[in-house]
């Protein structure tokens, strides 16, 4: 389904900077970027016409941005949309945060011609300072998924229209022909049993309205960002995770790149490793001590990607093949280090087995036929979750430890042993399922 979209510039009730930073971007261009993740084309961005000019130079200032016209009129859209022969238009008041995924499964659904969809936000459990008194909200009464009753201020509903909305082609050109205000528009469709109300959950949006707001709006697309996939464990997903959303607003301010992020903590790694090699206690203290530093800054990369929109299959794969090879270059230096701090053969072969077992886990681990949990999905059963912890990077604590106990030989021997077993695990698994 092919949709036109417009962002609205609400010109009452609403204080904040359009051009103000959300998350490491401009309010206007969050949006723009967000609306674009739905597939939407073309999109304009309703503005006052004094201010058309400064938004059209800003627009230019960015690379990489999806095609976008400035409106001073929502109905000028309709003629564009036609062109482009799409299928509806959706509306998005610039100061209204929606998770992406929602806004895209909203701009997706089936929609009749000459009806409108429309958000519906329960007060009760909106998040977002001051949401009373938000210009971009509208009382309405639901009778199922229908709007009854539009906009009658002394109703006392707590259901309240976003004013998110979805246009079918045929209800767009309705209200470009009609004349009428948008609220008068709506209020006559909700007559005539043409409202439809989806609801958005509890936490699914933020309001904004005043320039404070701003902050706590990126605060709570923070405290959206939660992933456990399989291979984050419990530490992973507790301390490291805790320091790096702490770490976050200031990284985002920052004019830092996702993949940079993933560079350093590659180059921390490999001085980790190094470090290791040298086969004294206090050189290999110092290197656990910088695996915490690592591990946050891997959690880092991949919430800048998503909450700047740079997601990259560059940077993905970057992500991946780098922190398993740098595991590998970190047992190679706890090897090392061993067998020069022992003169012992023993951590020598030893590092032989680990790198055939390890090599092996990865390359069986990318193989198709190897089946993984879903990305979103924890692990149920035991050996699920046994499985997750062991290919998490929790074992980056337990190095930290055996090296202040200087017994990292215990880590190196253990693990040549452990990497070929779970080898064979996976090796299992794949004829199993295939045959």
């Amino acid at each position: 389904m092919t949709i036109a979209a417009c962002i609205s510039v609400p010109t009452e009730g609403f204080a904040a900077d359009l051009f103000g930073m959300v998350a490491g971007l401009p309010l206007w261009q969050r949006q723009l970027l967000m609306l674009s993740r739905t597939g939407a084309t073309p999109i304009a961005i309703l503005e006052q016409p004094d201010r058309k000019e400064k938004l059209r130079r800003e627009l230019a200032a960015v690379q990489k941005l999806p095609p976008v016209r400035i409106i001073s009129d929502p109905r000028e859209l309709a003629h564009t949309s036609l062109n482009h022969e799409v299928e509806g238009c959706l509306y998005l008041p610039l100061n209204l945060l929606i998770e992406p995924e929602r806004l895209a499964a909203f701009a997706a659904q089936d929609l009749p011609q000459g009806q409108v969809a429309v958000g519906i936000v329960s007060m009760s459990h909106a998040t977002g300072a001051d949401t009373g008194k938000l210009e971009n909200r509208s009382p309405v009464l639901l009778s199922g998924d229908r709007v009854v009753s539009w906009g009658e201020r002394e109703s006392a509903t707590t259901e309240q229209a976003s004013r998110l909305l979805l246009f079918s082609t045929s209800a767009w050109q309705e209200w470009r022909n009609s004349g009428h205000d948008l609220d008068l528009f709506l209020t006559r469709l909700a007559r005539q049993d043409r409202l439809r109300g989806i609801e958005l959950h509890s936490g699914e949006v933020f309001f904004i309205r005043q320039q404070q707001d701003l902050e706590s709006a990126t605060n709570w697309l923070i405290s959206r960002e939660e992933s456990s996939p399989v291979g984050e464990g419990i530490l992973e997903n507790s301390w490291n995770r805790a320091l790096a959303r702490r770490l976050l607003p200031w990284i985002l301010r920052q004019q830092i790149a996702p993949n940079q992020i993933t560079l350093t903590a590659f180059l921390f790694g490999l001085l980790a490793a190094w470090a290791f090699a040298q086969g004294s206690h206090g050189w290999s203290v110092a290197a656990g001590l910088l695996l915490p530093l690592l591990l946050v800054l891997d959690c880092l990369d991949g919430a800048v990607a998503r909450l700047k929109f740079k997601e990259s299959r560059l940077g993905a794969w970057l992500d991946r093949q780098g922190d398993s090879l740098l595991n590998l270059l970190l047992f190679w230096g706890i090897a090392r280090g061993c067998y020069l701090a022992s003169s012992h053969p023993v951590f020598l072969v030893a590092g032989v087995l680990l790198t055939f077992g390890y090599l092996s886990c990865w390359w069986l681990l990318d193989m198709p036929g190897v089946v993984a949990l879903p990305t979103a999905q924890a692990p149920e059963s035991w050996k699920e979750k046994i499985l997750a912890e062991l290919s998490s990077r929790d074992f980056f604590y337990l190095i930290l430890l055996l090296a202040c106990l200087n017994r990292l030989e215990w880590l190196i021997v253990g693990s040549a042993v452990g990497t070929n077993i779970f080898a064979i695990v996976l090796l299992r698994q794949k004829y199993y399922d295939q045959g």
